[in-house]
């Protein structure tokens, strides 16, 4: 089992942190970022499009917490900011590095009438089928 501390990131996950950092696009990020003016405050400029540095170091740190906490913790674990989410699943110890422009996921339309009326209509359905084909392996 690995030990680690804090504050301190073993030379391994070090390397794994400056692979993806080497080979992760971010004059794409920059690109985008500047093409919808997609700004970050900045204690030194106030609000601004942040450089492809600034990009770097939010990106860096973000993947350098994630996996101190998925280690210590020995938990999946993701942090998100600034468009980007760093993730460490734990079961297969993969590090991953997204910029997230948009997102969206099925959990509001649960609550939707009209849903739910299709899905009930749906279980209807197969269950008038379950039926009948009950019906005809009968006879």
């Amino acid at each position: 089992m690995r030990k680690i501390n804090d504050l301190n990131l073993e030379k391994s996950d070090k390397m794994r942190i400056k692979h993806i950092m080497t080979n992760f696009d971010f004059k794409k990020v920059h690109k985008v970022m500047s093409l919808i003016k997609w700004e970050w405050w900045d204690s030194d400029v106030g609000i601004s499009i942040p450089t492809i540095i600034k990009i770097k170091k939010n990106a860096k740190s973000l993947l350098e917490e994630t996996l101190k906490h998925g280690i210590i913790h020995k938990i999946d674990t993701s942090i998100s900011s600034g468009g980007f989410k760093a993730e460490y699943i734990i079961e297969n110890d993969k590090l991953h590095l997204y910029f997230i422009v948009t997102e969206w996921d099925d959990e509001c339309i649960k609550e939707d009438i009209e849903y739910q009326k299709i899905v009930e209509k749906e279980t209807i359905k197969k269950n008038r089928v379950k039926y009948i084909n009950k019906v005809l392996k009968e006879k």
